[in-house]
């Protein structure tokens, strides 16, 4: 078997890496939109900064990497999509927050509250506020 020449190995690794360019620009080229574009150029550069840019088999890490990120993706959708106890919990959570306003304020009326529980109770209802604030945006109102 004859020994590769320092000619032939540099032409082997100009050409891997020239089509490695080609594969990853087909890759991105295969995104549906900019997100996904951005999304894909994220992982081309992670895996470029873990490999040689003439790996014979990059693209092929790329595209796993992709496709896992995008399993990743999809069972977090489902979750969510299988999930639909949260509004429940939040108008029980409303309700219960409610009652406990009630019972808080005949505490109040008996003195209960000490100086450190109402400089407390005053900065979480601050924060309450600005929390319920935002929601109420969100919600359109």
């Amino acid at each position: 078997m004859d020994k590769l020449t320092n000619e032939q190995i540099e032409a082997i690794f100009k050409e891997r890496i020239e089509n490695n360019q080609e594969e990853i620009k087909a890759i991105l080229a295969s995104a549906k939109d900019p997100t996904e574009k951005a999304e894909y150029q994220k992982i081309i550069d992670e895996v470029l900064n873990e490999s040689a840019p003439d790996n014979p088999i990059l693209a092929r890490w790329i595209r796993s990497r992709i496709k896992a990120k995008k399993e990743i993706k999809q069972e977090k959708r489902e979750r969510q999509l299988w999930r639909n106890d949260q509004v429940k919990e939040y108008l029980s959570a409303i309700t219960a927050f409610q009652k406990a306003i009630i019972e808080a304020k005949e505490a109040l009326e008996f003195d209960k509250f000490a100086p450190e529980a109402r400089r407390f109770a005053i900065n979480k209802h601050t924060k309450i506020r600005a929390a319920l604030n935002e929601f109420d945006q969100l919600l359109g109102y």
